[in-house]
């Protein structure tokens, strides 16, 4: 059970990553290219920083490279905002079971929604 709750808090903060970058590039105007080789960047650091959570930033930006693929042809402003959208949807629904350990303690506290105020072209 705790490998499966520890797979969830790294899962949430990858995509905590993942959404604070989303929201920094969108916020400069940034092309759908420049969002994907900033995000790639991101991963490479964050595995060399800490191997052990690789699988589950791998799910995470896996599952962002997905959103990226099927948002080639939506304009940037708009394909950020929907990829961010999605990121913020699946962090914050991973935290919605509370789970708690034995002495009654959140073991994964709640996430709350990140705001983000993108550019619009």
């Amino acid at each position: 059970m705790k490998a499966i709750l520890d797979q969830r808090a790294l899962m949430i903060a990858t995509l905590t990553n993942i959404e604070t970058t989303l929201c920094t590039k969108g916020e400069q105007g940034a092309s759908i290219q420049d969002v994907s080789s900033a995000l790639d960047k991101q991963h490479a650091a964050e595995d060399t920083r800490s191997p052990a959570g690789k699988n589950e930033r791998d799910r995470a930006y896996a599952l962002l490279q997905k959103e990226i693929a099927h948002h080639l042809h939506t304009p940037p402003n708009r394909a950020i905002q929907q990829m961010w959208d999605q990121m913020n949807q699946m962090r914050t629904g991973l935290a919605v079971d509370p789970v708690k350990d034995s002495r009654g303690n959140l073991v994964i506290p709640p996430v709350t929604p990140l705001s983000c105020k993108l550019q619009s072209h």
